[in-house]
């Protein structure tokens, strides 16, 4: 058995071993024993497709840095829907009026905000349609545009808010 198989096994051990406290430290930080789990999740499988030169020396210690920035993206992201989610609401009216003026408002909406989103630069109006309309999450576009996470999040931010003052106007 190679050196490498070993560090591997042994990490997969240490990563197993400090589960239980990593996950309850993620699931005070986000609220939701489900979404620690799958935090935890992301993290042990990134941390075994790591490089393992150099060995990681402390894994407990670079497992609640991970966990830490982790639960901090994850509040970061789930800020950013939250702000969505208001700005949308005014737009999903839940009573059934399908009326021909309903509809009529709702096209019009439509129009408005498909013309704000021409008006953005390149890369908020790229940022944002892999965000809402195909479903990426930010750290994924992040790492498929060579920005940082931060750097998303400001580019969906300022898309939502050209985008519900455009349905101001």
């Amino acid at each position: 058995m190679s050196s490498l198989t070993v560090r591997v096994e042994s990490l997969a051990g240490a990563i197993e071993r400090h589960r239980l406290e990593v996950s309850r430290f993620l699931r005070g930080r986000v609220g939701c024993a489900d979404t620690a789990a799958d935090l935890y999740q992301s993290i042990a499988e990134n941390l075994l497709r790591r490089n393992p030169d150099p060995p990681i020396e402390n894994v407990r210690a670079f497992l609640f840095r991970a966990a830490r920035n982790a639960a901090s993206n994850q509040q970061r992201a789930d800020r950013t829907r939250a702000r969505f989610d208001v700005l949308a609401v005014p737009l999903l009216d839940e009573s059934d009026d399908r009326s021909p003026e309903r509809i009529a408002e709702a096209r019009e909406a439509m129009v408005r905000v498909s013309q704000g989103l021409k008006e953005l630069p390149v890369m908020t109006r790229r940022v944002f349609t892999l965000y809402r309309i195909h479903g990426a999450r930010q750290k994924d576009i992040a790492a498929q545009l060579g920005v940082s996470v931060s750097t998303v999040e400001k580019h969906v931010s300022k898309a939502l808010s050209h985008c519900y003052n455009c349905l101001r106007d």
